[in-house]
């Protein structure tokens, strides 16, 4: 099935739409809540908030987020069922707030260019993640329940504000890849990273 790009076209038969790319300006349309059938959600441009209830989206594998003005993240998204490829890669928020006992199959996590400062002890909830990008953020440093990620095997904090990479990472047992290029690392400190991780950041 073909991508689709105006709602109007998936609106007329919603059953066969199930790849839908959209560009909004303003609020998110509430028609976009009768599209059920969905697989791929991608929406980009410019708006405060995340209006699609989608936790009647059984099919949703795949939800892409890009609006620069997002005021907060959409946590009422992990609401979704089969949801497995969650990309937030823009917004205007510190913090990420998830909900209390989150159960989500997501896999792969994308949380990039949002300003975000901190990741809350609550991110151990997400326990089937696999990869998890937290590129161009502001992170100065990580949880202690990240080690609790024991299914995590790739792991991006590219471009944020750490000068020394946290020590709970030697803890994360399953983890194979490691990018931390780009941060406020001292010559000191990637001497380090390269003597312990075998690693040697840019």
């Amino acid at each position: 099935m073909k991508m689709l790009t105006n709602l109007k076209t998936a609106l007329k038969n919603p059953v066969e739409a199930r790849f839908l790319k959209l560009t909004i300006s303003g609020e998110i349309p509430k028609e976009l809540n009768h599209l059920i059938y969905l697989e791929e959600l991608y929406l980009e441009g410019e708006f405060d908030n995340f209006t699609v209830d989608l936790q009647f989206f059984a099919n949703l594998k795949l939800l892409s987020i890009n609006s620069s003005t997002l005021k907060k993240f959409p946590a009422e998204v992990l609401k979704c069922p089969s949801l497995i490829n969650l990309k937030v890669l823009a917004g205007q928020f510190h913090f990420l707030a998830l909900p209390l006992e989150v159960i989500s199959d997501l896999k792969f996590f994308t949380l990039k260019n949002t300003s975000l400062t901190e990741l809350p002890l609550e991110i151990s909830q997400l326990g089937n993640i696999e990869e998890m990008n937290l590129s161009e953020n502001k992170l100065s440093n990580l949880p202690l329940s990240l080690c609790e990620l024991m299914k995590l095997k790739r792991l991006n904090i590219d471009r944020n504000q750490f000068k020394t990479l946290p020590s709970i990472i030697k803890e994360c047992g399953g983890l194979r890849y490691l990018s931390c290029d780009g941060n406020l690392f001292s010559d000191e400190e990637k001497e380090r990273i390269q003597r312990e991780f075998n690693l040697t950041p840019h």
